[in-house]
């Protein structure tokens, strides 16, 4: 798996290829820690993604946890990956749903 991170306008993209599974669950933990800690507007982009495994899909579903309790969202970007209605499915689709 590799991903790339960039500014992007109001906050900050993260582009993920390939396989994202437990082979590098440590490396990608440490860097949503990183991205929670700021204040900027994360959006995920999958469209390159062509499997998450289950600790993948947890890191992620944690972290749109740790977003949500700072009062942020995560934007979810599927495009036609493979990976699609898996996200559909856990609910990571779809508008951020940030507390008011």
């Amino acid at each position: 798996m590799a991903w790339t991170v960039e500014a992007a306008e109001g906050g900050v993209r993260v582009a993920l290829a390939g396989t994202l599974d437990v082979f590098e669950a440590a490396p990608f933990h440490a860097l949503l820690v990183d991205l929670a800690r700021r204040k900027d507007e994360v959006v995920m982009d999958l469209s390159a993604c062509s499997r998450l495994d289950s600790a993948a899909l947890q890191l992620l579903l944690a972290f749109r946890m740790a977003l949500e309790a700072d009062g942020r969202g995560l934007r979810v970007e599927p495009g036609a990956s493979p990976v699609s209605r898996l996200l559909a499915d856990c609910g990571l689709l779809g508008a951020p749903r940030v507390r008011p």
